[in-house]
């Protein structure tokens, strides 16, 4: 047996660590800083964990002190540039991955988190976004596997899908994929879900529950994970997570099905050549704009790119008081409320002088963030005392609970919201967009559209202020569709299965008739 006093107490904190024994982790971590204030591993691992736990001013402070004394380490600057992006410092984020990457170029997380976060800068192009996804595939995703056959020597010539995702877990993506998995027709595919998710709960088990099988590929390298997708055989490999963390897009670069595509999770293409697909829809990726953004061949669904099923724990909705001022609100992540969001909000609070403005997100339970936000306000002359920020619900009841309080969603650009659009909408909220001109910045129109708004998708800045404020100065208008919302919601192509679930299984038909 190891004699414990011979245990590096670093090895084993980190060994805690990645077993998300956070409390035991962080212990450990300040006994060694309590002896060696300038232990550098241990001061961004530190803070590594705050970030984890949502302190993320802790940490940025803890990764920055520990690059002062270890500049060169490469994962502190992924760190940092997580923690950055957490408070919204997308340049300071952006300027640390690549960093990370200058040190090292085949570190391919940080390279994904780069990627990610590019998505958030108003400056960034669908033609910039592109070249950056497409380096990403020639660093790291060389197109190196030969194509397998397709297999055409089944009788029963059902479709094998199989679907990927770290995501198979309370997480916005299973609001969309697991109406898809449980209502997919078994007389035309049968349906393998190929789980990466840290940690599993009630959702895994639901979902687990509606596949045809379920494989677990969170111990398996992607050498093992492609030889068990070949084995099962499958027709099409769908990748649900894009450049989103634990993503398994390596796994896809082995080439391990005939027809691989992309969908759902991520707001853009892989920039990989092995993914022949990028699923969305012509509101979302109008054609002949987006269609270059991507090296995937567009593949759009009719009617919409989103299957939304609401939790069913969903409260009522609940009547404004009239005589209460307009509330406007976003409950979108912090990073995605740019400059440009919140030079429009203050227009929007100026040109209805008692509006008040409710912000929720996850990050803003942090206090450290929550002054970053109040800081961002006021250099838009927006005034504290007409605010509300507030951090994250402890469950979705509670989370959907809070769009009773408001009047009018605001959604944010260049990032819109997907999952906090369909909930505002089904809460009875209506929602306006800013439409831009690539697929990160149109996922509003998609979803106003599928439900009849199209009169809230603005196309410039200042139809964004005058809808917002038309809709404040409408108290007819707001409360029919405060009643009205849910059941048109329920009627439209955002919650219909059999038709969504019909025109995908169509798409994934017309996939297999493609020659590469």
């Amino acid at each position: 047996m190891q004699d414990d006093a011979n245990v590096d107490p670093l090895q084993q904190a980190i060994a805690l660590h990645r077993a998300g024994r956070l409390a035991d982790a962080e212990a450990i971590y300040r006994q060694i800083l309590a002896a060696d204030p300038d232990h550098a591993d241990a001061l961004q691992l530190l803070g590594a964990i705050a970030h984890q736990l949502g302190r993320h001013g802790d940490a940025i402070a803890l990764i920055s002190r520990s690059l002062t004394l270890a500049p060169e380490n490469k994962l502190a600057l992924n760190n940092l540039g997580e923690a950055c992006r957490a408070v919204g410092d997308i340049e300071r984020s952006v300027e640390s991955f690549r960093r990370a990457l200058e040190l090292d170029p085949s570190y391919v997380k940080a390279h994904s988190n780069l990627l990610h976060t590019l998505h958030f800068d108003p400056a960034g192009t669908g033609e910039s976004l592109r070249r950056e996804h497409e380096e990403w595939g020639r660093r790291h995703a060389p197109d190196a596997f030969p194509r397998p056959p397709r297999r055409e020597h089944r009788d029963d010539k059902i479709l094998r899908i199989g679907y990927v995702s770290p995501d198979f877990k309370q997480h916005s993506v299973a609001y969309f994929v697991e109406p898809v998995i449980r209502h997919h027709n078994r007389d035309r595919v049968r349906v393998f879900c190929y789980s990466n998710a840290a940690r599993e709960d009630e959702v895994t088990a639901r979902i687990r529950a509606s596949a045809d099988e379920w494989r677990d590929i969170t111990k398996l390298d992607d050498h093992q994970a492609a030889e068990l997708v070949r084995r099962d055989e499958i027709d099409i490999l769908i990748d649900l997570a894009g450049h989103m963390a634990r993503n398994r897009l390596l796994l896809f670069a082995r080439r391990p099905a005939p027809i691989q595509a992309t969908w759902l999770g991520y707001p853009n293409g892989t920039g990989m050549p092995q993914i022949d697909y990028r699923i969305t829809d012509a509101a979302a990726d109008p054609t002949g704009v987006t269609d270059e953004h991507s090296i995937e061949r567009v593949i759009r669904l009719p009617q919409s790119a989103w299957l939304y099923e609401p939790p069913a724990t969903s409260p009522d909705i609940r009547p404004r008081d009239p005589n209460q001022p307009i509330t406007f609100g976003s409950f979108n992540k912090f990073p995605k409320i740019s400059p440009i969001t919140i030079d429009l909000w203050s227009q929007i609070l100026a040109a209805v002088p008692n509006a008040r403005l409710m912000i929720k997100a996850k990050s803003l339970g942090d206090e450290s963030t929550r002054a970053i936000a109040r800081r961002l306000l006021q250099s838009h002359a927006i005034p504290l005392d007409r605010v509300e920020i507030t951090g994250w619900s402890d469950t979705s009841a509670d989370h959907l609970d809070r769009y009773n309080k408001i009047d009018v969603a605001l959604d944010t650009f260049p990032y819109h919201g997907t999952t906090t659009s369909c909930e505002a909408l089904w809460m009875g909220v209506p929602l306006v967009t800013l439409a831009g001109d690539k697929h990160v910045s149109r996922v509003g129109a998609s979803l106003l559209h599928s439900v009849g708004l199209d009169d809230l998708i603005a196309a410039t800045p200042q139809q964004y202020v005058e809808a917002a404020v038309a809709l404040a100065q409408s108290p007819d208008r707001r409360q029919m569709l405060r009643r009205s919302l849910r059941e048109t919601m329920q009627r439209s192509p955002l919650m219909n299965a059999a038709a969504f679930v019909s025109a995908l299984e169509d798409a994934f038909e017309e996939m297999t008739k493609t020659a590469f």
